[in-house]
């Protein structure tokens, strides 16, 4: 087995074909370009305030870049709490979010010229050599254009299509929140949804694709922790460039970027939770082991596998503790700091879901709350189809061979992580051991980044995007153990690994991973999607996803969105967050009818589905004659035939009258 398909001719087409629009990348500004000032305009007006909430936290930064950089990763988290507080009293409104914006950005646009005219940046006592430098440079900065390219095209990635933006559009269209999940019956809506709340504050501005676009945010933001990160802690720029190429070398990574998901969103976070936990082992503030709780707890509002990131940043502070020789009890009260803020940073998210669902921690530990809308059932489902996996995964033998399949598998692990992680595999794993300096910095990232994937590990959730929250660390230790250990003895193979890193980085790039093995199959995560006709050439929006669905062009033009919405009995939802109209989940998985507690041949469909609120109905043409037997027939009317094709079946639209 092998990663690349070289000798695969629909690969190499792939790869030609995109290569073919070379010239466009490199001479003309893409569709929609103007989207990314408002991405800037928005991290710009976070800078200042996230600079606040670190020095709240008595975090350090030794200059202006610094500054710079851990204010806008903290200012998405800050930005994340604005937008949280808006939607909780109705106020996502443009009237409301735009001055917010125009005040923190001019207030942020003042103090970067303060930092930069009283704390110039520092130059770093380790360098790579320039040429090094500059190809890393150049390398990163086409992953992450060609990735803004992906970016910049409207959504059709399913778990965005399915809930992620489309939660964003209809808490955007309502001015905050509601039971999401008792009006469209989808229990993903019941997740986390600190992301997707972030996603609802930028479509009130910029539109669907101006909220897409902060997931390529974090991929910047990323960056610029990262080389932050590496500058404070290893006084070293390059580290974190390499850092960063090596991380967006590894496709999944990247389509994180390009997609409105929440895998990616998390790490800049996870990366200032360290960067807090090491100044607290540094300085001793407990304000600074609050703002690693604080951070820590966020990223379970961003994700589920923030409990995780929590536990594994926990252990690692009271790791340290136990390492000095603290007694329990002191140890205990030291800790208190970091579980308060993590406890308060999440606690909206737990808040949320009890609301909505009656269970807080859903879909953790299913059945332990007496859940509404069938969540408890969807909760065991998930758990028993991940745990079902959990022996095989822990078998001795799959274990040790666990990071060659996830390389060389992606049709059974789902996701295209890159040659990179496994190519230097023993290089990463032995630097915690084998290093003599920075071990203050090295052990405790280290066995974060150990601990949260042997978390993963045992919940059986295995698969390489769900541990995106490591793989920075992961991809620091490369960088350090290549650019900071002493090579004397071996330059030769440090120049043959730093070689592998560019030229994997130079394959890394979204025109070229078609070449990855698996990558054009549509169940496997990784493979970017630059529809250049779209992006160049100005073809319609539509061409790329609804001319397949023509029922929802047609209820969208013409049902009122405010006060309709639709029995959706054909799985329209695939599509959700293009519907302007709410779609209740007739059929699918988590829908009454799926759970048994009522269907469109109940006696009482009429009652449950004006109790939903439903105004029409949507089903396939080949469910009219048993729908014709039922007592609800005598109260539909025909409205509209949607035409059939490759795609869908014939669907028909009908109106619920009494």
């Amino acid at each position: 087995m092998h990663v690349y398909a070289f000798d695969d001719a629909a690969a190499g087409a792939a790869v030609r074909e995109d290569l073919s629009h070379l010239g466009q990348i490199l001479l003309h500004l893409p569709r929609n370009a103007a989207l990314v000032l408002a991405l800037l305009f928005t991290l710009g007006a976070a800078i200042a305030p996230g600079d606040a909430l670190l020095r709240a936290f008595r975090i350090p930064a030794r200059d202006a870049f610094d500054r710079i950089a851990f204010g806008a990763a903290a200012g998405l988290a800050v930005l994340i709490a604005v937008a949280y507080a808006l939607a909780s009293v109705h106020l996502l409104r443009a009237a409301v979010e735009l001055p917010l914006l125009i005040a923190g950005f001019a207030v942020s646009a003042l103090a970067v010229r303060r930092w930069v005219r009283t704390a110039p940046p520092l130059p770093d006592e380790l360098r790579a050599p320039r040429a090094l430098t500059i190809a890393m440079w150049v390398l990163l900065a086409a992953a992450l254009y060609v990735s803004l390219l992906a970016a910049l095209t409207p959504e059709v990635g399913f778990d965005a299509r399915y809930y992620h933006l489309a939660e964003a559009a209809r808490y955007a269209q309502h001015g905050g929140f509601y039971n999401l999940v008792a009006s469209e019956r989808i229990w993903a809506f019941a997740l986390p949804h600190y992301e997707e709340t972030l996603y609802a504050f930028e479509w009130v501005l910029f539109g669907a694709l101006g909220a897409k676009l902060i997931a390529w945010g974090s991929a910047v933001t990323t960056v610029l922790a990262l080389v932050a990160f590496s500058r404070a802690w290893f006084s070293s720029s390059a580290i974190g460039v390499m850092a960063s190429l090596v991380l967006f070398a590894s496709p999944v990574v990247a389509w994180s970027a390009t997609t409105a998901g929440n895998d990616l969103a998390a790490v800049p976070l996870v990366i200032l939770g360290l960067h807090c936990l090491l100044s607290w082992q540094r300085t001793g503030a407990g304000a600074s082991l609050g703002g690693a709780g604080f951070f820590a707890g966020m990223t379970y509002g961003i994700k589920t596998f923030g409990a995780f990131t929590a536990i594994a940043l926990g252990l690692v502070a009271a790791g340290l503790l136990v390492a000095r020789r603290v007694p329990l009890g002191t140890a205990l009260v030291r800790l208190v700091p970091y579980a308060a803020w993590a406890l308060a940073a999440l606690a909206p998210a737990l808040i949320t879901a009890q609301s909505m669902i009656g269970d807080p921690i859903f879909p953790l530990a299913p059945g332990i709350f007496a859940s509404q809308y069938g969540a408890a059932a969807m909760g065991a489902n998930v758990s028993n189809a991940i745990g079902g996996r959990l022996w095989e995964t822990l078998n001795p033998v799959n274990l040790v061979s666990l990071p060659w399949a996830i390389t060389t598998d992606p049709l059974k692990f789902r996701d295209l992580p890159g040659p990179l992680w496994l190519m230097l595999l023993p290089l990463w794993l032995a630097v915690p051991f084998f290093a003599r300096r920075r071990t203050e910095v090295i052990r405790p990232i280290a066995a974060f980044a150990a601990v949260f994937c042997a978390l993963v590990l045992v919940s059986g959730a295995v698969e390489f995007r769900y541990v995106e929250t490591a793989l920075p660390v992961v991809a620091l230790l490369i960088g350090y153990a290549l650019l900071a250990v002493d090579w004397s003895d071996a330059k030769v193979l440090q120049a043959t690994l730093i070689a592998a890193v560019l030229v994997f980085g130079a394959l890394g790039n979204g025109l070229a991973t078609p070449l990855e093995r698996g990558a054009l199959n549509q169940a496997v995560m990784g493979t970017q999607f630059l529809n250049f006709a779209y992006i160049y050439e100005g073809a319609p929006e539509r061409t790329l996803g609804l001319q397949y669905v023509p029922m929802l062009e047609y209820t969208n033009a013409h049902l009122d969105a405010q006060h309709d919405k639709i029995y959706d009995a054909v799985n329209l939802q695939l599509m959700n967050m293009y519907s302007d109209t709410e779609l209740y989940n007739g059929t699918s998985y988590g829908s009454p009818t799926a759970l048994g507690e009522w269907a469109l041949a109940s006696p009482d469909a009429l009652a449950r589905l004006r109790d939903a609120g439903c105004t029409y109905l949507i089903v396939s043409k080949d469910m009219l004659g048993s729908l014709r037997t039922t007592p609800l027939w005598p109260h539909l009317r025909f409205v509209y035939e949607a035409p059939g094709g490759a795609v869908r079946t014939t669907d028909e639209l009908f109106r619920i009258v009494d």
